[in-house]
């Protein structure tokens, strides 16, 4: 897809952009509409395509905080710090090794929108502090982009631990330069995944279990 379509080329097939509105326009009510349960229907499959709901209906997904013709917002089922949300581009994109220089576009909508997430929130409560960014090797299908407090107080066990504190997790920054510079985005599944079985760190120090982790993400973890 070539950068000269711009946003446009990411809206969802049948859908249209207003000349006038930016893809970042808050959703209004008369933008809603009641799919039917008939298409909630064929989202019966597997766990890992659980987010084409959120990009393919957002109007009547629970979850959805934001949509337009280009974005979703949703907060995640599981989260995994105080708060936390995924950005999803409408258009079905299977994960960063996907993505292309076309993209770059959608990807700086993307970060838009986590920003404006981030001043919101935190405006709300100076004491959140978050981290934006992509998994090396993402267990669901569509693309999606974490905005996630640092707390990490919702971790259950190490996969989720390591899967955002150490390099599986990459941020966004990264991402565009690799597309910049090569034009892709490769990483190494085998490496990556060993990554997620590594002992619990934090600060520098090792934790045997993620209760003691616990104790230190609520008493003594410097954000």
């Amino acid at each position: 897809m070539s950068e000269e379509h711009g946003l446009l080329g990411w809206l969802k097939p049948g859908s249209s952009a207003k000349p006038n509105n930016s893809p970042l326009q808050q959703v209004t009510s008369k933008q809603t509409r009641n799919t039917g349960s008939s298409q909630a229907a064929k989202y019966q499959m597997s766990w890992s395509e659980a987010l084409l709901p959120y990009v393919d209906h957002p109007a009547t997904t629970p979850g959805v905080v934001y949509y337009d013709e280009v974005l979703v917002v949703a907060e995640d089922k599981y989260p995994k710090g105080r708060k936390h949300f995924l950005v999803m581009p409408r258009c079905h994109i299977h994960g960063v090794s996907q993505l292309t220089r076309g993209e770059l576009p959608l990807l700086n909508a993307m970060k838009e929108r986590a920003d404006i997430l981030v001043r919101e929130n935190e405006s709300q409560d100076p004491r959140l502090k978050f981290k934006i960014g992509f998994h090396a090797i993402p267990s669901m299908r569509q693309l999606h982009m974490h905005v996630v407090t640092r707390d990490m107080l919702y971790v259950k066990n190490k996969k989720h631990w390591n899967s955002f504190n150490t390099e599986f997790f990459k941020p966004f920054e990264e991402i565009v330069d690799l597309l910049e510079s090569a034009g892709c985005v490769k990483y190494d599944k085998n490496f990556y995944e060993e990554m997620l079985k590594r002992n619990l760190r934090c600060c520098g120090k090792e934790y045997k279990t993620i209760p003691a982790l616990k104790v230190h993400l609520e008493h003594g973890h410097v954000l």
